[in-house]
């Protein structure tokens, strides 16, 4: 696959572009989260972005975006406190 058919998301989580061009956009959004939160860049206890800020930062449905979030939570990397967001549990 050339790299000028790699979506952005794809781009950022890996450098390159993946084997598989399947990959459904929320499992890409999880991982740029997932190493963000790895990385430090959104420390425990911080706030992670809403879903309206990932439907704006990635272009994606506002379904898409939840999908994301609650991969992470399901993970046990986010907590969410209803009406106020989801924070980061662990590093």
């Amino acid at each position: 696959m050339a790299a000028s058919a790699c979506s952005p998301l794809t781009v950022e989580v890996r450098g390159t572009c993946p084997k598989k061009d399947d990959e459904p956009e929320w499992v890409q959004i999880a991982d740029i989260l997932r190493g963000r939160i790895e990385d430090g860049t959104y420390a425990p206890g911080t706030r992670v972005p809403s879903v309206l800020q990932l439907q704006e930062e990635f272009g994606v449905a506002v379904t898409t975006a939840q999908k994301a979030l609650t991969a992470l939570r399901s993970e046990g990397l986010t907590k969410t406190v209803r009406g106020m967001g989801s924070y980061v549990a662990r590093a």
